[in-house]
């Protein structure tokens, strides 16, 4: 199985030398496989989200490198790594950060649009079927103050896929959810992630995190330790006994 993303020797510093600095990621090495799902976990301050949001792209680096599919990411320029961002990256937050001025159809839509790799029919089609397959097809058309988080998040999720990406960040895309919707949520990542897409997400939930098949754990902006829990098979009873393990292991780490 070939390395999609590998971060090595990341640094990120907040601050300059003047007004005082305050170091987060402390020299990182991480690397993700593809086809994985990876869950990052650590106590708050840890630096779970600062890490994500470095190796994505979505925020600088202070030093070191990050490869994606073999390529130095972490040196483009921020339009060079939008568009690394929007072809080939999906990306779910807590909050759905849906725009209020388009409905769910269109907010699904936009980044395909913006990609202009399809036909407006072909993505209206993705689109339709993205919904489908995650239950919102009867709110398309509905604005987004009038569904519940739930949809939202189905809809964000469906948002990451459009653009048929390799790998899906998320930041604890379950966080707003209450415990309903959040297992509705993860059955759909945990799909996601058995047709292939990688998955790295953060979340302070062990739950959420004994679905994962490799769990980091975060301490002091450095990797602290790792629990390789093996792929989910989808089993209830499976789930409980990795929801156990992941309980004692985190408790042996102070969690």
């Amino acid at each position: 199985m070939k390395t999609i993303l590998d971060a090595k020797n990341v640094y990120k510093v907040f601050g300059n030398s003047n007004d005082g600095e305050t170091t987060i990621l402390k020299g990182v090495d991480l690397q993700i496989k593809d086809g994985e799902f990876v869950a990052i976990m650590g106590h708050s301050g840890s630096g779970k989200s600062t890490l994500l949001y470095n190796i994505s792209g979505m925020d600088r680096l202070t030093s070191g490198n990050v490869l994606y599919d073999g390529n130095d990411i972490s040196s483009l320029s921020d339009k060079q790594i939008s568009e690394v961002r929007l072809h080939n990256m999906g990306f779910i937050f807590q909050h759905s950060h849906l725009l209020k001025i388009l409905s769910i159809k269109e907010n699904i839509m936009l980044p395909a649009l913006k990609a202009k790799k399809k036909s407006r029919d072909e993505i209206l089609n993705d689109t339709e079927e993205l919904m489908q397959k995650v239950g919102i097809e009867s709110i398309s058309e509905h604005d987004i103050t009038k569904v519940s988080g739930g949809q939202l998040q189905r809809a964000a999720i469906c948002r990451a896929l459009i653009n048929n990406p390799n790998i899906i960040f998320g930041d604890e895309p379950t966080g707003a959810l209450n415990s309903r919707a959040s297992r509705e949520v993860m059955d759909i990542l945990n799909e996601i992630n058995h047709n292939g897409t990688t998955l790295l997400i953060v979340t302070h939930d062990s739950k959420i995190a004994a679905r994962a098949e490799r769990v980091i754990y975060l301490s002091d902006g450095n990797i602290e330790d790792e629990y390789k829990l093996g792929k989910y098979d989808g089993k209830q009873e499976s789930l409980i006994k990795r929801e156990d393990e992941m309980s004692k292991w985190l408790k042996a780490r102070g969690f």
